[in-house]
């Protein structure tokens, strides 16, 4: 959880970190809350990192509700682990 940037007209560029197992094979869902902001009005990018290394996919069915950040990553492997960064815009 960090503060990147704050811009000139008062928002603010943060990030957080999680990371998950996942047991089996299939889709699977994060939700990350950006605690340094109150309202997320955008992402603006998501850092993904496999162990063992592979292709993590595409983010997608992205939602937001004030600070709370979900998105799903689809097609993961059993027995991967998956951290996932969000990078948001808000105030």
């Amino acid at each position: 959880m960090a503060i990147r940037a704050t811009l000139y007209d008062g928002r603010t560029i943060a990030s957080v970190k999680t990371t998950i197992l996942a047991p089996a094979a299939g889709n699977y869902t994060f939700t990350v809350t950006v605690p340094q902001l109150r309202l997320v009005e955008t992402i603006l990018e998501y850092r993904i990192n496999t162990t063992p290394v592979t292709d993590p996919g595409s983010p997608t069915n992205e939602s937001i509700s004030g600070n709370v950040v979900t998105v799903a990553i689809i097609g993961v492997g059993a027995g991967t682990t998956l951290s996932i960064e969000v990078t948001a815009l808000g105030v």
